[in-house]
């Protein structure tokens, strides 16, 4: 974790000759429409160094990452952290093309492609917990009520990760109920209501971000 720090922290001063992304992608979706490809919505998203974090890749840096992108005051720099960033998380680099990547925007163009609520996609709450933890391995209607259901994983992290991650009763299950009012489906966390994320949840999640993280140099 230190080395690791170490060299985010050295990104303040790079002045490397990596080539910019693109400004404008070409496969972006247009105004009012979200991407429904991994492929268009890693041009959209990966488009901007200087916007990236205003988009699905929020949900899963860690804060010390955050910090230092934050810090960071010209897209060149912020160009080197990213390509950095999915460095950290490319199980093995002597592979072609980054399959952490493509699978984060795969999960981002299947939530756009879901669910409809408001906010849409990825925005949506549906969106952001499919996109860290992946599809649930069951779903099940909440008896007594016909818009909601509970999402339930037995194991989080990185997609067919075996190691376990101590929830409630061994699993993690995640309620959502829909308000009519507003057609959307929001996180419902008991007592704290739809919108509150209770702290096993919180710490799946959190689980799932630390777990994607397989290199430190």
């Amino acid at each position: 974790m230190r080395a690791r720090n170490r060299r985010l922290t050295s990104l303040f001063a790079v002045a490397s000759a990596v080539a910019l992304l693109p400004v404008a992608a070409t496969a972006a979706s247009s105004l009012g429409e979200l991407p429904k490809t991994g492929d268009a919505a890693m041009a959209y998203f990966e488009a901007n160094p200087d916007t990236w974090l205003d988009g699905p890749v929020d949900y899963i840096i860690l804060d010390d990452e955050r910090k230092v992108f934050k810090s960071l005051s010209t897209t060149l720099g912020r160009a080197d952290f990213i390509a950095e960033f999915w460095d950290l998380r490319d199980e093995n680099p002597k592979i072609a093309g980054n399959q952490f990547k493509r699978l984060f925007y795969e999960r981002v163009a299947m939530a756009n492609d879901r669910y409809h609520d408001f906010p849409r996609g990825w925005k949506s709450d549906r969106g952001f917990i499919h996109i860290v933890l992946g599809r649930p391995d069951y779903i099940r209607p909440i008896f007594g009520y016909s818009d909601a259901a509970v999402w339930t994983y037995f194991t989080t992290g990185k997609e067919g990760s075996k190691r376990p991650f101590s929830g409630v009763a061994g699993q993690v299950a995640i309620a959502f109920v829909r308000n009519p009012a507003r057609s959307s489906y929001r996180i419902y966390g008991g007592f704290g209501g739809p919108g509150f994320v209770p702290f096993y949840i919180r710490d799946a999640l959190h689980y799932a971000k630390e777990a994607a993280v397989v290199r430190s140099d």
